[in-house]
């Protein structure tokens, strides 16, 4: 707002023009009612000709003021001259009128907030303000700042919008309970009013304007409050309503940690975190809370969270069976945050309202179906929010379905337990006699149960039924007969345990023990002197059994004994080596390489000598019939279990034989035509026998006249060096037969 200059002079005309405005009140010359917020205006007197104002006159400035406020007209300003304070009496009506609306003392600032600032009146204290009926002293300048404010004090009370503080003239307040002391309040139309200075700049605008700032409005209580809202099944998290007014949290806790403050907005906290919090909030400046407090601390309690097993709806169903004792039987029906939605019976609708939480007694035969839903925020197992009960309740009994029983067993004795039992039952009835062989005995020795070690007889129990239940029939009693054999004794329970070694064969190389045991167990097992396992000891034969000397330990069974009482038995015995290939060899007899006789010049060739004993083979000849001259076949078999060594000139076969192919010559007859060959004659004769005593030299044939044909008179061996390589060949297989042998049983050790 700009300052106005000074007229140059002023005249008593212009101070008596000036005063009766002055006692209209503060701010007569504003056109606003009393509770609107007015700007003050300079009450200095214009001169009478407005257009004598200098070049360097200055307008008012076009301020800006919020609707509710009334901006005071333009004044145009006077020559520049010295400006004299003229103090104007007021009327005493308008001092009372004043009077009635002077502030509260409460309401001026305190020294931690008001502005500093000297008292320029002869007053030195602010409570003069209060003294309507005293005068201020001279001022020592005609301008202050003054504080402007709107709206009503304790309610809604703000400062004015736009400049603030404005600069005013003192006469424009005189009188209106201020006393000059600065700072100080004052009443105006609005009710209150500050001084916060004098203007030393001869007023009318805003240069100069104090540091010091406005005192806060009286705008009325704070409020701070908090309601928890405990999680349910509905809202699992639960909720904080934090509602505050002119006031803000200044601190925060949870379980005792600072927290930001930030999160605890004026509203509502969905989902918030579990513990204990204490906010302390401050009131905004100008506010109180309840008594005058300044703070205020809030403590609650935020509970955990619910989880999904914290809103669990249940619903099961157990079904009891009809009993003799209770003919109906019943269902028991359980369910929790649930209601029965829709049941049906046989396929057939039927009221829900029969199917209460709880037992439900001598319910209706059928098979059912209840569908149950959960009630709003819960849900049944693996979330659902439905559940279907199925059973069925099966009908009830009648007395012909309670029927009394009783029944007899007898276990014969066995080398488990010597005595035998007799498994006495019986339901709803009573043994009313008893006798054995008999002879009475008492019936309390024959309880429903098992009777152990019972003594040896022929009994007959006469049983009686309870009140209401028969036997079968509808007899109301039932006769037991029956017979304990006599116990057994050790003799009965003989225990046997023997152990028979085969030695090996060449049928069986490796040879087999028979062990044999009854009621009885192998409990320990040695072979050399070194432990191995039982197992491999069961009551059988024992095929391809490693060598070496045994001692096994048997004990009996529970019940059982071996000769003499004991209760276990040694058996020692001793497995021979096992046969091998090599052991089992079976050379071709030697009489088998015979070759036949040769023929001669009149006589045919003849068959080998092949009569003899040959262990461990067979042969065969195949030929012409009768042994005449013709291709022969000597085939030898092993017997079981041997092996034919091979040998040079026979052919081994896959079923392990062996053979060899021989032919027996014709004679080779005489001829004359060729000198050099055999059998030669001079003339067609035959030669002369041999004249006895005379045979041929070995080798040769005679012939009288003739040259001497080669021959033998004896099979001759064939082979001669031949025979070496092929005995080669059978020694390196006996070799590697041998070793074969050697390490099967290595392996098997």
């Amino acid at each position: 707002m700009n300052r106005w200059k000074p007229f140059a002079s002023v005249t008593l005309a212009a101070a008596l023009v000036i005063a009766p405005m002055a006692s209209m009140g503060a701010y007569a010359d504003d056109a606003v009612p009393p509770d609107q917020t007015v700007q003050v205006a300079d009450q200095a007197a214009a001169p009478a000709d407005e257009s004598a104002a200098t070049a360097d006159d200055a307008t008012a400035p076009d301020e800006t003021a919020p609707a509710d406020e009334a901006t005071a007209p333009a004044e145009p300003s006077a020559p520049a001259a010295e400006e004299v304070a003229v103090p104007v009496e007021e009327p005493a009506a308008q001092i009372e009128e004043s009077a009635a609306v002077a502030p509260d003392a409460a309401t001026a600032p305190d020294a931690a907030t008001a502005p500093v600032a000297t008292a320029r009146a002869t007053s030195d204290s602010a409570a003069q303000n209060d003294t309507p009926d005293e005068e201020p002293t001279t001022y020592e300048a005609k301008w202050v700042f003054v504080c402007k404010y709107v709206g009503t004090p304790h309610v809604d009370e703000r400062l004015q919008s736009g400049n603030n503080p404005i600069a005013v003239s003192v006469n424009s307040i005189e009188n209106n309970r201020w006393n000059g002391v600065v700072p100080g309040w004052f009443s105006d139309a609005h009710d209150r009013s500050y001084v916060i200075a004098y203007d030393e700049s001869r007023g009318g605008g805003q240069t100069g304007e104090p540091t010091a700032q406005c005192p806060a409005p009286q705008s009325g209580p704070a409020t701070a409050t908090v309601q928890v809202t405990a999680p349910t099944c509905v809202d699992r998290d639960g909720s904080v309503l934090l509602t505050y007014s002119h006031a803000t949290v200044f601190s925060a806790t949870r379980n005792g940690l600072t927290v930001g403050v930030g999160g605890f907005t004026s509203g509502t906290m969905s989902a918030p975190t579990a513990g204990t919090y204490v906010l302390v909030l401050h009131a905004q400046t100008g506010y109180t809370f309840e008594g005058g407090a300044t703070t205020k601390i809030l403590t609650f309690t935020v509970p955990a969270a619910l989880t999904a097993q914290d809103c669990a709806a249940t619903g099961t169903v157990q079904v009891t069976a009809p009993t003799c004792v209770d003919l109906d039987g019943s269902v028991l029906l359980t369910y929790s945050h649930a209601t029965v939605f829709s049941a049906t019976r046989n396929g057939a609708a039927v009221a829900v309202g029969g199917f209460t939480s709880g037992t439900n007694s001598a319910p209706l035969a059928g098979s059912y179906i209840l569908v149950l839903h959960a009630e709003t925020g819960y849900t049944f197992e693996g979330g659902a929010t439905t559940k279907t009960l199925t059973f069925t309740v099966p009908a009830a009994l009648t007395a012909q379905d309670c029927p009394a029983a009783g029944t007899v067993q007898v276990t014969a004795p066995t080398c488990v337990d010597l005595d035998g039992s007799v498994l006495l039952t019986y339901s709803n009835a009573t043994v009313f006699s008893a006798t054995r062989n008999g002879t009475t005995v008492a019936v309390a020795g024959f309880p429903s149960g098992t009777m152990s070690a019972p003594t040896a007889g022929t009994y007959v129990l006469v049983l009686h039924a309870q009140t209401g239940f028969t036997f079968e029939g509808g007899a109301t009693t039932k006769t037991l007969t029956f017979t304990v054999p006599d116990a057994l004794t050790a003799q009965d329970c003989a225990a046997t345990a023997t152990v028979q070694v085969m030695a090996p064969t060449c049928v069986d190389l490796d040879g087999s023990v028979v062990l044999a045991y009854l009621h009885a167990t192998v409990t320990s097992a040695i072979r050399d002197g070194a432990a191995v396992a039982v197992a491999g000891f069961p009551s059988a034969t024992m095929s391809a059994p490693m060598e070496g000397d045994y001692t096994l330990v048997l004990t009996a069974q529970t019940g059982y004994t071996f000769e003499g009482g004991a209760t276990t038995k040694t058996l020692t015995f001793t497995v021979p080596d096992a046969l091998t290939a090599q052991d089992c060899a079976a050379p071709i007899p030697a009489l088998f390489d015979a070759n036949p006789a040769p023929p001669t010049c009149e006589s045919a060739g003849a068959l080998p000598s092949l009569s003899g004993t040959f262990p461990n083979v067979t042969f065969s000849l195949d030929g012409p019939t009768g042994g005449g001259p013709g291709e022969y076949t000597l085939t030898v078999t092993p017997n079981e279990g041997y092996v034919l060594t091979p040998r040079a000139g026979w052919t081994m076969h896959e079923d392990g034989s062996a053979s060899r192919t021989f032919t027996v010559q014709a004679a080779l007859g005489f001829q004359s035509t060729d000198p050099t060959a055999p059998c030669y004659l001079t003339t067609g004769n035959p030669p002369p026998p041999p004249v006895p005593g005379t045979p041929p030299a070995p080798g040769t044939v005679s012939v009288p006249g003739t040259t001497t044909v080669p021959g033998t008179t004896s099979l001759p061996a064939t082979g001669g060096s031949d025979m070496m390589p092929w005995g080669i060949g059978a020694a390196m297989m006996l070799l590697a037969g041998a070793a074969l042998v050697a390490t099967r049983r290595l392996a098997r050790r």
